[in-house]
């Protein structure tokens, strides 16, 4: 009998063709809003590190699956068939594209990074009670830093955070001889050490292999936050001997899609997760359940986001198309570039050692210019979209302002206005590149930075200031058109 999927399971699951204009490949690259000032202009999107554009090649994959769509976990109908299969695809094709072996599974969980993260610190508190202490380092996004404390908090257990390389406003990657110190000073009870591969706020990129190894060298896990690496990198999963990796497929040119866990197979099994439903078990009475004993499948549960994930993994596979060596060196070189270019702006500093290897997010602020005014002008008058702010890594970006904030003349200031004085100057800017934009973009933001020096004062008279520090246009509102 002739199998008629095998030609549609064929065209479905085969690699994306390479595209050369891949970087052209974004939905919003021709977007137009209306500015303050009451021209058009197209917008110039450098927030990518919080959620870049959608790559092209997710839609097309979500449209090729969707007139099959259906539940997995059964092979009972025509389309239970080619989604459970997609959904294997895909997680195979995730895998390998992270550089993942044999010895790893994939799990796809909601909430992106921060669903994943609360997934792997629940279950390694089952380690507490032999090793109560978690390393994590001083530059995380809360996502890669919450859940370890409130899970450690249940199990009376103690977040540590590892120092970094530098001060202040020029601290750079994580402290490798700082991080062996905390493991010799806790022998043998380190539970695991959490780390981001690419900071969201500076861009430096760590030594994911050298930590890796220090960790295992004094028997503690090693957890990588991939958020900001996977889209602008190979992250090498078994070269590195990385235990579990999380990362987020909206990150990912991919909209919509879910967080994703990898992680060694064995791990999984001996601490196994809590979240429990249809599709674990191998049989359920109401006395009793016999869960399954095969891993990934023990994890599992529920019905998964068959879309989301089939598209990322189309994305990742058009992305290693086109070469992750390719990829990771535009997103170095743009990087360079802006900083070369910012530098030559009168009171712009740079967060972060810029000697380092960096790519992504880049922040700076302007002597003198609040970071609220600066995101608020370049979207209102200029099309240019950052982000402000503490970019939710308060303890980070903290430590790298503080000695701005301890130097505000706050004398003049009445009492009452004080607290917002402070918020208008505990943030910064985040211009962050993607793999859409290119140098232009990078000139065109420079250019009115400058503008925005030039013109501060008349900027200013345009805005109302919240407590907060936020900066709302007197008399220009972004048109909602949908």
């Amino acid at each position: 009998m002739v199998n008629t999927l095998l030609p549609l399971a064929t065209r479905l699951f085969r690699k994306s063709a390479l595209m050369p204009d891949l970087i052209n490949d974004f939905i919003g690259l021709d977007t137009e809003y209306k500015l303050a000032s009451g021209s058009t202009k197209r917008r110039i999107h450098l927030d990518g590190a919080a959620s870049p554009l959608v790559m092209k090649t997710a839609i097309d994959a979500r449209d090729a699956l969707l007139p099959h769509y259906s539940n997995s976990h059964s092979f009972s109908h025509a389309s239970a068939h080619v989604c459970s299969q997609a959904h294997t695809w895909a997680k195979q094709t995730i895998l390998d594209t992270c550089g993942a072996d044999e010895q790893y599974s994939l799990v796809s969980l909601g909430n992106g990074t921060t669903g994943v993260m609360n997934n792997i610190a629940r279950r390694l508190t089952k380690r507490a009670s032999e090793k109560p202490i978690v390393l994590v380092s001083a530059m995380e996004h809360h996502a890669n830093d919450l859940p370890h404390r409130e899970q450690t908090a249940l199990v009376n257990a103690e977040v540590i955070h590892i120092p970094l390389v530098g001060e202040s406003a020029q601290q750079g990657e994580i402290d490798l001889v700082a991080l062996e110190a905390l493991l010799k000073e806790h022998p043998g009870r380190v539970n695991y050490v959490s780390f981001s591969g690419v900071s969201n706020v500076t861009g430096i990129v760590n030594p994911v292999a050298e930590i890796v190894a220090l960790a295992h060298q004094y028997d503690a896990l090693a957890v990588l936050d991939a958020a900001q690496s996977a889209a602008h990198m190979s992250l090498n999963i078994a070269e590195y001997d990385v235990d579990f990796v999380a990362f987020s497929g909206h990150k990912v040119y991919c909209a919509g899609s879910p967080g994703i866990l990898i992680a060694k197979s064995e791990l999984l099994a001996h601490y196994p997760s809590d979240e429990v439903g249809g599709g674990v078990v191998e049989r359920v009475d109401y006395d009793s359940v016999d869960y399954l004993n095969s891993y990934p499948q023990r994890e599992q549960a529920g019905t998964k986001d068959i879309l989301g994930i089939y598209s990322l993994a189309k994305v990742m596979a058009a992305l290693q198309g086109y070469g992750l060596d390719k990829v990771q060196a535009h997103g170095v070189e743009l990087w360079q570039y802006a900083a070369e270019q910012l530098a030559s702006i009168q009171g712009l500093v740079v967060y972060g050692q810029t000697e380092q290897t960096r790519l992504g997010a880049l922040s700076f602020n302007i002597e003198d210019v609040d970071h609220g005014l600066v995101a608020a002008v370049l979207s209102d008058y200029f099309g240019i979209a950052v982000r402000n702010e503490c970019f939710c890594a308060h303890p980070y970006v903290s430590s790298m302002v503080k000695e701005a904030l301890w130097d505000l003349d706050l004398d003049s200031v009445p009492e009452e206005q004080q607290a917002a004085m402070i918020n208008r100057k505990r943030g910064m800017v985040r211009a962050s590149f993607s793999l859409y934009n290119t140098r232009d973009d990078v000139d065109a933001l420079c250019s009115a930075l400058r503008e925005i020096v030039a013109n501060k004062e008349s900027f200013e008279k345009e805005y109302d200031i919240s407590e907060l520090g936020e900066y709302r246009h007197k008399s220009f509102v972004v048109e909602f058109t949908l």
